[in-house]
This record gives C-alpha cells, sequence and structure tokens, in this order.
C-alpha cells in the first residue's frame, strides 16, 4: 500500500481513535452547506435516517479528526486510504 504524504496523520487519528466524553453536538455540521444539502437530500425520504447518518458522520469526523471537506477531498484523492481507515 502505497501512502501519501498526509497518511501519516491518518494513520495516527487512526492509532489515536478518540471516544467521546458525553454526547457531541452533531447538529452543527449542518453549519456546512455541502453537508446541510447531503442532510436535507437524505431527509426527504426520511428523517430519522438522516438524522441517524448525520450522528454517523458526525462521530466518524470527530474520532478520526477530519472535516467534511478533507472527507470528500480523501475519498477523491485517495479511496484507498479512506477505506482503509473506515476498515480499520
Amino acid at each position: 500500500m502505497s501512502l501519501g504524504p498526509d497518511s501519516l496523520h491518518l494513520v495516527r487519528a487512526a492509532e489515536d481513535f478518540r471516544e467521546p466524553k458525553g454526547r457531541l453536538d452533531h447538529r452543527s455540521l449542518l453549519k456546512n452547506p455541502a453537508v446541510r444539502k447531503w442532510f436535507e437530500a437524505h431527509a426527504l425520504r426520511s428523517s430519522l435516517s438522516a438524522e441517524v447518518n448525520l450522528r454517523k458522520l458526525g462521530l466518524f469526523l470527530y474520532r478520526t479528526r477530519l472535516t467534511p471537506e478533507r472527507l470528500v477531498g480523501l475519498a477523491k484523492e485517495r479511496p484507498d486510504e479512506l477505506r482503509d481507515l473506515l476498515i480499520d
């Protein structure tokens, strides 16, 4: 597996997986226009599923210390690294 320049950060983030203390404020992700658009598209079908998926996204971002933008960039530029991060 070939590692890119940000790989050390991603590996370290995966190794330092952190658990939240208390409840996370996942609704703050909706300040991001792209996340809001994604959420609203999912909410058209099921508001409950949209809420659950938003919480899952928020927890993943918290644990890996990624931003929504960095997650999308990683998916576009280095999908294999993202897959490894998701699997580990």
